[in-house]
């Protein structure tokens, strides 16, 4: 399983007072990290502290968080600049041309061929 190229732009507290877009089953967390999934290449609308995200993958590439904390050096935090559908406008900087081609699938989620540096979330920019 790998957790790539998705934008979860949800994200309310819960019951247990975790707040984030995204959780991960804290099983992964017995699990030798080779068999976690890897976390690549999405937009990530909440996410207020490394656990039970962070800790429990493979490994953290290229994602943006909105607001709250990155998993990784390679993560950036910040404003994304999505139209109103959720999709990248010319202003999403940290998003346009910076995901991790390792991870990448070859096209994003409305069938449009990803590039050879592909974007972060689940659409690429159509605006070149």
């Amino acid at each position: 399983m790998r957790i790539v190229n998705n934008t979860i732009l949800t994200g309310a507290r819960r019951s247990d007072g975790y707040l984030g877009a995204l959780r991960m089953s804290s099983r992964y967390h017995t699990l030798p990290r080779r068999e976690r999934p890897p976390l690549a290449n999405n937009v990530i609308g909440v996410l207020e502290r490394p656990w039970p995200v962070c800790r429990v993958v493979r490994a953290s590439v290229s994602n943006v968080v909105v607001k709250g904390t990155t998993c990784s050096a390679s993560d950036a935090s910040g404003p994304v600049d999505l139209d109103p559908r959720g999709r990248p406008t010319a202003d999403s900087t940290l998003l346009i041309d910076v995901g991790s081609r390792r991870y990448a699938p070859p096209t994003d989620i409305t069938g449009r061929r990803r590039g050879p540096d592909p974007d972060v979330g689940a659409y690429e920019y159509a605006g070149r």
